[in-house]
């Protein structure tokens, strides 16, 4: 979800606010998380690596990369981590700050509920994008109501995208240090970085499946302004969202509900596809699903690169117990698995050549992984 920094144009940001109360209690949750990400995280790790047996499992981890190993080390170093004093409390102030942002956001936002509902239906000039509702689109099975631990999901409430936008994003999340978001990295920057994947420097169509409240499609209609950008998602109030802040800024996107691996968009009609942050979002075989279909309407030639969090494989042992805890503590049903996967592999599967995978960060975030579709059928047989 998009969410407003001081450096937002002032054509997307409203002229009114949070109250002085409900933005007090996000900030010092934003503090809370930014001391347990650096100063407490920090202890933890040298307390841990200190341990004998953590040493034993860092050298398994480090010299053996084969799934079910990878997966029994972390299991392990998760176990032994609860030994160390800084870790728990670290895990505490992590899980207090998850579960209380929604209990202090939904209160703030109901605060300002008239002034952000007149926001919402005020579009003001437009760029001429478009956002088409679908009246048959199925909630995936796989979803879980309480997804990231938003109450009733990511339609239980119909302000979620100011409550994003004005309170948890510039309030909270700008701090990072949570999930597999590195302390003080500057999301947007993260994007256009990923975007430096796609080895040409123009393109006539591009899609965006999963493209939630925005931030990522924007991203890419501002890289390469004369693109034909299309966005999808399975919500219809993100995508509503992603529209409104997208016209504001001058941006002119099609944005369609449709769901991931059903996009109906014709064969081979794009010339490249880019995801960010979604393939933790989905169990395997969806994953699987997701790049046949992205094969399917990529034109040959064309180029797909995603960015999701790192392999465990790829990153230190502690940090991969980090990211591991997500999956039961913050509603992330399918962060393990995915971070067990080899995604390169399962796009070579696809029909994708010339794959490959690289960080684009620290503690290995973004980790991007890039491939491109055969432009002949002897390419492909070569592959």
């Amino acid at each position: 979800m998009a969410f407003f920094t001081a450096d937002t144009p002032a054509s997307v940001r409203p002229l009114f606010g949070l109250s002085q109360r409900g933005r007090s209690g996000l900030e010092m949750l934003g503090s809370i998380q930014k001391f347990s990400s650096t100063a407490l995280r920090d202890q933890a790790k040298a307390d841990f690596d200190a341990l004998p047996e953590a040493q034993e499992l860092i050298a398994v981890h480090g010299s053996d990369n084969d799934r079910a190993t990878v997966k029994a080390n972390v299991t392990a170093a998760r176990d032994l981590a609860y030994s160390v004093a800084a870790f728990r409390l670290e895990r505490f102030c992590q899980g207090f700050v998850a579960l209380d942002i929604f209990a202090r956001a939904l209160p703030a936002i109901e605060e300002r509920r008239d002034q952000f509902e007149k926001y919402l239906e005020d579009t003001g000039e437009t760029a001429g994008g478009t956002v088409e509702l679908s009246d048959n689109a199925e909630t995936p099975k796989y979803y879980d109501n309480n997804w990231h631990l938003e109450p009733d999901g990511w339609d239980g409430y119909d302000l979620y995208g100011p409550l994003f936008a004005f309170a948890l994003g510039p309030l909270v999340f700008r701090h990072g240090g949570y999930a597999a978001v590195n302390v003080g990295d500057d999301l947007t920057k993260n994007r256009f970085d990923i975007l430096k994947a796609l080895p040409k420097t123009e393109y006539e169509r591009i899609y965006e499946p999963g493209c939630g409240g925005g931030t990522t499609i924007t991203t890419i209609a501002q890289a390469f302004p004369d693109a034909e950008v299309v966005g999808s998602d399975i919500s219809p109030l993100l995508l509503r969202m992603a529209h409104l802040v997208s016209e504001r800024r001058g941006y002119k996107i099609q944005f369609k509900q449709r769901e991931l691996t059903d996009t109906g968009e014709p064969d081979e009609s794009f010339d490249a596809v880019v995801t960010y942050a979604l393939h933790h979002e989905l169990p395997p075989k969806e994953n699987r699903r997701l790049f046949d279909e992205m094969f399917r309407i990529m034109k040959p030639g064309a180029d797909f690169v995603l960015a999701d969090p790192p392999p465990f494989r790829e990153v230190e042992l502690f940090h991969a117990v980090i990211l591991d805890w997500d999956t039961k503590n913050r509603s992330e049903p399918f962060f393990t698995v995915s971070c067990l996967e080899n995604w390169d592999q399962a796009l070579r599967e696809a029909g994708f050549v010339d794959v490959e995978s690289y960080a684009a960060g620290p503690n290995g975030f973004p980790w991007v992984i890039r491939g491109s579709k055969p432009e002949t059928v002897d390419q492909a047989k070569a592959a």
